[in-house]
Order: structure tokens, then C-alpha cells, then sequence
């Protein structure tokens, strides 16, 4: 049955994009995304994918998607092959792009082979400068060392909208006080936790119930500023 349904994506893969996309709007992609955690959709996987990359606007910046899609493609190694090894006159130049990216995320043994692969195969200039960029980059393992900038925090968040892990949320949680007690880059960094956290408690009983739980934990500035995300979020 599950060879079944990889041969059926495979075949989806090579109906024109628009009638592949399954997404209303922007909003419905954006529910997809966000409620992942709560309503898996795997068979919604390569679909929403094609339809981030190709729409006119990006819904949100490319560390969180390429992220969100890491750990689901992490999960799935048939469909991570299935998605590099369809005709590459059905990939445009910003799908391999992002491909890429999603493989850089990954970081394993298994997503280092793609990228030779693509090194390979995908022979355009704008690729191969991608790829030379990936060669100088590694993604922070954000469970092992602490965020230091907004990129570690989206990729927490999309761990979260795949996972639902709590300890991404604690992770988040943990530099908030430096909205208070940092300086410069460190009090952005803790705005964007302040801010991320306030709009997302108001909308997601589960991370209200995280916060709530390091509030009672929580001691001096981060104990007042996790109560003033809850009361936010109790009042909407």
C-alpha cells in the first residue's frame, strides 16, 4: 500500500503545478502549516511544497519552511526520493533551490548524498552557487546549542508546526528575558521570542499550556513577562 501511494505522488508530479497546489489561499497554506503538529496531511506534503515556492509571495521566510520540511522529509526517506529524483524538467530552478536548502537542513549522511548528487546533475550556475554557499554554512542544532539569532528561533517554530515538541517552545522561551535584560542584537532577539510567543498562546490552546508551565517554573523577569503573554492571550 505505501508503494502504492509513492507511485500515485510520483504520477502527481508531473500534472502542471496549478492543478497540483490544493491550497484556496494563502490562509488555507498557512493552516496547513501551523496545524500540522495537530492535523498531520502527509499526502499534502509535496503539493504544499510546490506551492510555497512557486507562489508570488512567500508566506514565510525560507529557514522555517526549509526547515519544516526537514523534519518531515527527515521522517520519510522514500518521499525525499521521490521529490529529488522526479524529471528535472518538472523542477523549476527555485524548487531545486529550495530542495537544496531543505537537504542542508537535514544533515545527515543520507541528505549529503543528494546534495553531490545535485552538484552533479543540476548544472546551472545559480545552483552551483547555492550549493558552494551550503558548503559554508551549517545549520544550528537548536536542541543542543542556544538560539543566538531570529533564524535559530524559526527554526524552533517550524519544529514545533511539524512536531508539536514541546521543547521547542522552552527552547523559545528560554532568551525571552533578553527582550528586558539584553542589549542590542540580544533584546531583538528576545522581541521577536516576546512577539512570536504573544501571537501564537492567543491562537494555540497547546502553547498557552507550555508557557503557562514555565511561568510556574519561572523566577524575577521571566516569570512576569510569561504572565503578560498569558494574560494577552486569555483576553483574546
Amino acid at each position: 500500500m505505501k508503494k502504492l501511494a509513492y507511485v500515485i505522488l510520483f504520477l502527481l508530479l508531473s500534472v502542471p503545478a496549478s492543478a497540483q497546489y490544493g491550497f484556496q489561499s494563502s490562509q488555507d497554506f498557512s493552516s496547513f502549516i501551523c496545524n500540522y503538529y495537530s492535523n498531520p496531511q502527509p499526502e499534502r506534503i509535496v503539493s504544499s511544497l510546490k506551492y510555497y515556492v512557486n507562489a508570488p509571495y512567500k508566506h514565510a521566510n525560507s529557514i522555517m519552511m526549509a526547515q519544516f520540511y526537514a523534519v518531515l522529509l527527515k521522517e520519510d526517506t522514500g518521499l525525499l526520493k521521490m521529490l529529488f529524483d522526479e524529471p528535472v524538467n518538472n523542477k523549476s530552478v527555485k524548487e531545486k533551490k529550495f530542495i537544496l536548502q531543505i537537504l542542508a537542513e537535514i544533515s545527515t549522511p543520507e541528505s549529503s548524498k543528494y546534495l553531490a548528487r545535485a552538484k552533479n546533475e543540476w548544472r546551472e550556475e545559480s545552483i552551483q552557487d547555492a550549493l558552494r554557499q551550503i558548503k559554508l554554512s551549517k545549520p544550528s542544532d537548536v536542541f543542543v546549542e542556544n538560539p543566538t539569532n531570529t533564524a535559530d528561533l524559526d527554526r524552533l517554530w517550524a519544529i514545533f508546526w511539524a512536531t508539536g515538541n514541546s521543547k521547542a517552545i522552552s527552547r523559545i522561551i528560554s532568551v525571552l528575558y533578553l527582550w528586558e535584560e539584553g542589549r542590542g542584537a540580544k533584546a531583538a532577539l528576545g522581541g521577536a521570542a516576546e512577539w512570536s510567543l504573544t501571537k501564537y498562546a492567543a491562537l494555540h490552546p497547546k502553547i498557552l499550556l507550555i508557557v503557562q508551565d514555565e511561568r510556574d517554573h519561572a523566577s524575577g523577569t521571566q516569570k512576569r513577562l510569561l504572565q503578560e503573554i498569558i494574560d494577552k492571550a486569555e483576553q483574546k
